[in-house]
Formats: C-alpha cells, sequence, structure tokens
C-alpha cells in the first residue's frame, strides 16, 4: 500500500514512514473520518510494536489524549475497544495501559452515553478469559462499570445480555470482593 499522509502512515505503516510524514502538527485532524493522530493507532493492531511506538511518540509530543471525535464522539479507548479489525489481546492491554497512564478518560462518554469498556463487552470479539486481565486493569484504574448508557444498560447489563461475557460478572465479583 502506499503511504500518502502521515494518517496512512499510522494506519497501515512502520514508525519510519509515521517519522517522515508528521509536519510537526501533532493534533492535525484528518478531514474525512474527524479522528486525531492518536485515535488512528486505535483503528487496527497492524504492525503492533509501531503503533505503540508512534501513540508513545504522540504523548511525548504532548497530543491531545481526551479529544473526542470522529462521527460519535469517542476517544482513542472507545475506537480501539469498538474495532472489529483488533484481535490480539496482548495489543490492547499494551495500548490500554499506555493510554491510561498517559490520562485518558476511562469513563468518557460518546454520543451514545456509552464508556470505553462498555464497547469492550458488547463489540470487541476477544473471549473473556482473554481479556480478564485487560478488564481486571480498566477495574483497578477507575473504570465505572455502573454509568448506563442512552439506552440504559451498563457493563454488567452487556455481559448478562452477551452470553460470551458472562464471565464478566465473576470478574467484577472478584474485583469487588477484593477492595472491600
Amino acid at each position: 500500500m502506499k503511504i500518502v499522509d502521515v494518517f496512512d502512515a499510522i494506519a497501515h505503516g512502520t514508525y519510519n514512514e509515521f517519522i517522515e510524514k508528521i509536519d510537526g502538527d501533532i493534533n492535525q485532524i484528518n478531514s474525512h473520518t474527524k479522528l486525531n493522530l492518536l485515535q488512528t493507532t486505535a483503528i487496527n493492531d497492524n504492525n503492533s510494536a509501531d503503533k505503540l511506538k508512534i501513540a508513545e511518540y504522540l504523548l511525548a509530543h504532548n497530543i491531545d489524549i481526551n479529544y473526542t471525535g470522529g462521527k460519535h464522539s469517542k476517544n482513542a479507548l472507545h475506537i480501539l475497544y469498538s474495532n472489529f479489525n483488533i484481535l490480539n489481546s496482548r495489543h490492547l492491554l499494551a495500548m490500554s495501559k499506555l493510554l491510561v497512564e498517559n490520562g485518558i478518560n476511562i469513563n468518557q462518554e460518546d454520543a451514545f452515553g456509552a464508556t470505553p469498556m462498555q464497547y469492550l463487552i458488547a463489540v470487541n470479539k476477544i473471549s473473556t478469559l482473554e481479556l480478564k486481565d485487560l478488564f481486571i486493569y480498566l477495574l483497578e484504574n477507575g473504570a465505572n462499570y455502573s454509568v448506563k448508557d442512552n439506552y440504559g444498560k451498563n457493563c454488567l447489563d452487556y455481559a448478562k445480555e452477551f452470553s460470551w461475557r458472562n464471565e464478566l460478572i465473576a470478574i467484577v465479583k472478584e474485583f469487588e470482593n477484593g477492595n472491600k
């Protein structure tokens, strides 16, 4: 694939291609997707190590980590968790840690009132057991599983609704019991 701009370099290229295309405007927005550069690192896990390195670069250069953009006002965690193209649980955990440790709003609500964790439960197709470390990490770092979206559902409601997420109920109970 021909890399034509910095957004292509992030989505489909390498760290070196990103460095060649970055023009110094860390907070630029893609005119088509309305996503910023950091959100673009979250659209897939192609070249996972490069994606993480690009995200680290952007964060070191003070990108707006809490920018909400795109069609439904999502932050980078929303994008990361709502993407069918990300099938690598290690990548999800590493990128999540990077974003959380740098101050992303873990409970940001999008246009539907949904938090990133709600997308991880309802949209992401990696098994709950494979994502257990990520769920625990999010809970330990303040993810609020009680927030109800515009449809009146919270994380536990979605975990009950989707049989492939039922194990999350036990993970949350284990977390609650450990924090009493």
